[in-house]
């Protein structure tokens, strides 16, 4: 691994191999999706890349989609369909304004898998990106970011290829020794939206774990062209409807805890949900 820093504290440059024990082809791995009903973004990932992925691949992988109590439930846009692919669905039964912590959370503690891949909804990786992944070995004690593809027709946002905030390649013992996502970020908690994903780095670095961008392994970010139809654009143009205040609000709970340990929260799964979908091939 390049130890080469880069210009974000706290991150290297990690170059392929990876250098760890076993390959992700050998001891599997676990893809986890939030969802809240976004139906055009099942149905595309769906077609065009875990049904489409190698039989190789497909042997190997786990996808988990969370849905966080979201319409359509995800689990019905499975109606008629042979899936081909290893797939489980939660439902959040707990109707939490952006409970995206709480759905990453379900995803890590129901995987299989000692490595687990969060990844948004709109992201996916290419096959051959998948396959270059999956022959790596990745270190115990490091969780991976990824730089991105972004399919835009906005020039301003194809221009950010830095890694994404939420795409996180870790052993799920990093997960269990910082307790998961906080979700008191939550926004029926918090009243705000987002910082969880900075505030889970923070635990991570302060465990004293490490984190760095796999060079040359891609992660595609599709924008507005999977905002569903019948859905009004949020103020992103990628259907988010987040305000300014609430990110203001979430991003000042994020800097409270960073200065006040006693507020960390240990809990998870403050709530209900329930597998509703299992194929295993």
């Amino acid at each position: 691994m390049s130890n080469k820093r880069s210009k974000q504290k706290d991150i290297c440059l990690a170059s392929i191999p990876l250098g760890g024990a076993r390959a992700l082809f050998d001891q599997g791995l676990t893809i986890i999706h939030p969802y809240f009903g976004e139906e055009k973004r099942f149905n595309f990932m769906y077609d065009k890349y875990w049904t489409a992925y190698s039989e190789k691949i497909r042997r190997k992988l786990q996808v988990i989609l969370v849905d966080d109590c979201g319409t359509p439930p995800i689990h019905t846009l499975l109606n008629n369909r042979d899936c081909n692919f290893n797939l489980t669905i939660y439902r959040i039964i707990d109707d939490l304004k952006y409970n995206t912590p709480g759905a990453l959370n379900v995803g890590s503690v129901e995987a299989k898998t000692d490595f687990i891949f969060h990844m948004d909804s709109d992201c996916a990786l290419e096959e051959d990106m998948l396959d270059t992944l999956m022959q790596q070995a990745p270190l115990h004690g490091w969780m991976y970011k990824f730089r991105r593809n972004r399919i835009t027709e906005n020039p301003d946002r194809k221009r950010l290829t830095r890694y994404l905030p939420c795409a996180n390649l870790l052993h799920k013992d990093l997960f269990t020794v910082v307790r998961g996502f906080d979700e008191d970020f939550t926004g029926s908690r918090s009243g705000g939206y987002g910082f969880f994903d900075n505030h889970f780095d923070y635990k991570i670095l302060k465990a004293g774990f490490k984190r760095a961008v796999i060079d040359g392994i891609i992660v595609t970010e599709y924008m507005e062209s999977l905002v569903d139809d019948a859905k009004p654009v949020g103020p992103l143009g990628v259907g988010v409807h987040r305000t300014d205040t609430d990110n203001e609000t979430n991003r000042y709970l994020y800097r409270r805890k960073q200065s006040s340990p006693e507020l960390e929260n240990p809990e998870i799964l403050r709530f209900t949900y329930e597998k509703v979908y299992e194929r295993i091939i």
